[in-house]
C-alpha cells in the first residue's frame, strides 16, 4: 500500500511497508513489516499482524531477540495450561511452558505436565528421570526420598545425610511408624516390625 525505503549510494538497505491483509473481501485489515539488507538483497526481520501479533524474521525462517540495557523485559500474558502452554512451538503446540500460579514454573509435553518447580525451588518430575552423569544433592536432609503413596504398604526408602556429622545413611522403611525404619550406623532389618540391632530378619 505504502513504503518508506532507505537506499545508500543508490542501493536499497532497508524499507518499512503498510501491506494489505488477507481479508480480499473486505480490504478492510493490513500489517506493518519492516525489512533490512545485510549484502543488498532485503530480507523482512519484523511484522507486525493484522491482529496485533508481532513476529520476528519470516514466516518459513528464524530470527533472534535480544534485550539491550538494565530494564526488565517483561511479557504480559496468559498463564496457560498443560494443553496449551503459554510458549510453545509453532509446529508442536501442546509442548512448551507455562504458568502454573504464583511462582510456579511448569512444562509440559504433549499435553500434559512433565516437569513442575514450585515456589521453594522444589522440582517435580512427573515421568522417569534418567542421567548419563553423577548426580550429585548437598544437604543435611534427605537427599533422595521415595515416598509411597500409600499409609500402609510402605512409608519411604531414604538416602540421607546425619546433620552436622560426616557420616550417611541408607533407611528402607517398610512401616507407617517412621520410628521403627531401618536406619543407618549398619543397622539393616528385613521383614521386621520392631526394631533391632544390626542385621534383623
Amino acid at each position: 500500500i505504502m513504503g518508506i525505503v532507505g537506499k545508500w549510494n543508490g542501493t536499497t538497505v532497508g524499507d518499512m511497508l503498510i501491506v494489505s491483509g488477507s481479508d480480499t473481501t473486505n480490504k478492510d485489515d493490513g500489517e506493518f513489516v519492516f525489512r533490512t539488507a545485510p549484502s543488498g538483497s532485503l530480507v523482512e526481520r519484523l511484522r507486525i499482524k493484522a491482529n496485533g501479533e508481532v513476529q520476528f524474521g519470516s514466516s518459513g525462517g528464524t530470527a533472534d531477540l535480544y534485550h539491550y540495557g538494565e530494564g526488565k523485559f517483561l511479557i504480559n500474558d496468559s498463564a496457560g495450561s498443560a494443553s496449551t502452554p503459554t510458549y510453545s512451538f509453532n509446529s508442536d503446540t501442546d509442548t512448551g511452558m507455562y504458568r502454573g500460579g504464583a511462582n510456579d514454573l511448569r512444562f509440559a509435553t504433549d499435553g500434559t505436565n512433565a516437569l513442575t518447580i514450585d515456589s521453594s525451588q522444589n522440582s517435580t518430575f512427573a515421568g522417569t528421570v534418567t542421567t548419563t552423569g553423577a548426580v550429585t544433592a548437598n544437604g543435611n536432609d534427605y537427599m533422595i526420598k521415595a515416598v509411597s503413596s500409600s499409609t500402609t504398604d510402605g512409608h519411604a526408602s531414604r538416602l540421607s545425610a546425619e546433620t552436622g556429622v560426616a557420616q550417611g545413611k541408607i533407611e528402607i522403611d517398610f512401616f507407617n511408624d517412621s520410628s521403627r525404619s531401618a536406619g543407618g550406623y549398619g543397622a539393616i532389618q528385613v521383614g521386621k516390625t520392631s526394631n533391632a540391632p544390626q542385621l534383623a530378619i
